[in-house]
């Protein structure tokens, strides 16, 4: 097992020797110098789909936010509702004693 590792090893240390050097196109150099030269950027050009796709995600994010904020403000009343049916209920069932000792 350790010879199979120990080749493993060696190829890849002896890949090194096959890789060949880059070679650059001989007009790479005139045309980076004529670039500097002129000086103008080439124009970048925005598609609406970057545009879109912001305005989606901001949308998205708006509503989720909205919901959040609706679900948890009425929670409160919801659970006040739940309370108040309880407290019926204990009243009618118990009768008249003071009720509100039996939820604490």
């Amino acid at each position: 097992m350790t010879n199979s590792n120990n080749k493993i090893i060696d190829d890849t240390v002896n890949s090194i020797h096959s890789i060949q050097r880059a070679e650059a196109s001989p007009f790479l150099f005139n045309k980076i110098i004529n670039r500097i030269k002129t000086g103008t950027p080439e124009p970048i050009y925005y598609t609406g789909a970057w545009f879109l796709r912001i305005a989606v995600t901001g949308v998205v994010i708006i509503s989720l936010n909205a919901i959040t904020i609706w679900t948890v403000t009425k929670q409160p009343q919801k659970q006040m509702n739940e309370q108040m049916e309880l407290h019926k209920i204990a009243q009618e069932y118990f009768g008249n004693e003071h009720v509100s000792s039996y939820f604490y």
